[in-house]
């Protein structure tokens, strides 16, 4: 939560409650989830951010993007697993 850091810690800790309950509330999470279905994939293309820090640490004339790249099935298959209730309430009740 890196981007959280302009709040002081109490705030943060606040949030991370709020966050782990509606994580481990499996109608809260349903919820989110069909929201980030019906929003669906982002549309940009995140070469920018790729070869940014990439090309520091490669080759700058090699392509850097996955050629034949399906964005649809890496989307579903992110979506799955982010979504999978059952996992995402087991990693936060560990906590």
């Amino acid at each position: 939560m890196n981007n959280l850091w302009v709040f002081d810690v109490n705030t943060i800790e606040k949030f991370d409650i709020e966050k782990n309950k509606i994580l481990t509330d499996k109608t809260k999470f349903d919820i989110i989830c069909e929201k980030i279905k019906e929003i669906w994939m982002p549309k940009y293309h995140p070469d920018y951010m790729i070869n940014h820090w990439m090309g520091v640490i490669l080759d700058k004339n090699q392509d850097l993007l996955v050629q034949d790249f399906d964005a649809i099935s890496t989307w579903n298959e992110v979506f799955d697993y982010m979504c999978n209730f059952e996992r995402v309430k087991a990693r936060f009740e560990k906590k």
